[in-house]
């Protein structure tokens, strides 16, 4: 595979990955669903909002080169919970999503980590 074609997989992946962190962190901002799962869980609801904007934030970096890594290595944080909190609370079928979106962050948290050099070079342009 060519860099170039690496670059759009990674670029598509990213874009796909946001838009489906964004439509769950707006979920769990708002949907009657998702604050009964919470809750049902045992989490707080302040917890829900707190991973909704996790998600939402997560996203947003997806799509910034620079802060792609980063973002995705909080996601991935994030789907490791979720996994957990499916298989701990007897909801194994739903781990699979999670599971796979665990899978894509990491993937882009490693294929972008060259990027998160950008931000070192401005803050060091910037102080110079």
């Amino acid at each position: 595979m060519t860099a170039k074609s690496k670059n759009i997989l990674n670029w598509a992946l990213s874009v796909f990955t946001a838009l489906i962190f964004v439509a769950a962190g707006l979920g769990k901002l708002g949907d009657a669903h998702t604050v009964a799962n919470f809750i049902a869980w045992g989490y707080s609801d302040s917890f829900r909002v707190f991973i909704g904007v996790c998600e939402l934030l997560g996203a947003i970096s997806l799509v910034i080169p620079p802060f792609t890594t980063l973002g995705a290595s909080g996601l991935s944080v994030v789907m490791l919970g979720a996994v957990f909190t499916h298989l701990a609370h007897d909801q194994a079928p739903f781990a699979p999503i999670p599971l796979v979106l665990l899978v894509i962050v990491l993937h882009l948290a490693y294929a972008r980590r060259s990027d998160i050099g950008m931000l070192y070079e401005h803050a060091g342009a910037s102080h110079g």
